[in-house]
């Protein structure tokens, strides 16, 4: 009977102790001469209908602090979902933007080294510009040179051209010469007979 009633659901104890306590108060008193049988019933049901009820109270509270804590238990098995969830993200977002400054880095350089190319091609071709022009500047000199060699050489030539028929035909100056005379071959003498310089006959003012 005790394995029976314990089966029982709360509730159902409850109600079945509130009809006992009526027919107990209600119904027995007409029926029995005992009172006092009726009053310790009464008692008896009054008791086990307060300790049914504190029990009632008992799993109320357990239930709401089972809930509670189950509550609290999803809350933070949420809470570590979306701290992993956070710190899954944050690694994500930092190895983006590793991999954003990897390639900003690599461009920087490509950019540098293109830079660089530049410069070094713009530096040989402006000294390869500027041997060129030296070259030029050589040659051009070379040419104005021979140039002036070539025309010295002609008015020499002239000069000469122009002295030769006066040579051959006397091979002594004047006495007004300053005592220089000159042979057939064009070279100068002294009065003693020595060969004359070249500023020596310059100084006379006779040509050479």
């Amino acid at each position: 009977m005790k394995k029976k009633w314990s089966s029982l659901s709360k509730w159902k104890r409850i109600s079945i102790l509130v009809a006992l306590l009526f027919a107990t108060v209600v119904i027995v008193p007409s029926c029995s001469s005992s009172e006092s049988t009726a009053s310790k019933r009464i008692l008896e049901l009054k008791s086990e209908l307060k300790k049914v009820s504190q029990e009632k109270d008992e799993a109320v509270k357990s239930a709401q602090a089972a809930e509670k804590r189950a509550t609290e238990a999803e809350n933070k098995l949420k809470e570590a979902e979306d701290a992993k969830k956070a710190e899954e993200a944050k690694k994500v977002e930092e190895a983006k933007k590793a991999e954003e400054a990897k390639k900003a880095e690599e461009a920087k350089k490509a950019e540098e080294a293109k830079k660089a190319e530049e410069a070094k091609k713009a530096e040989e071709a402006k000294k390869a510009e500027e041997a060129k022009k030296a070259e030029e500047a050589k040659k051009a000199e070379e040419a104005r040179q021979a140039e002036e060699a070539r025309q010295a050489q002609e008015a020499a030539a002239a000069q000469a051209a122009q002295v030769q028929p006066q040579t051959q035909s006397q091979t002594q100056v004047p006495a007004s010469a300053g005592g220089y005379t000159k042979d057939a071959k064009g070279r100068w003498h002294r009065s003693n007979g020595q060969y004359a310089s070249k500023a020596e006959i310059a100084a006379a003012g006779l040509a050479w």
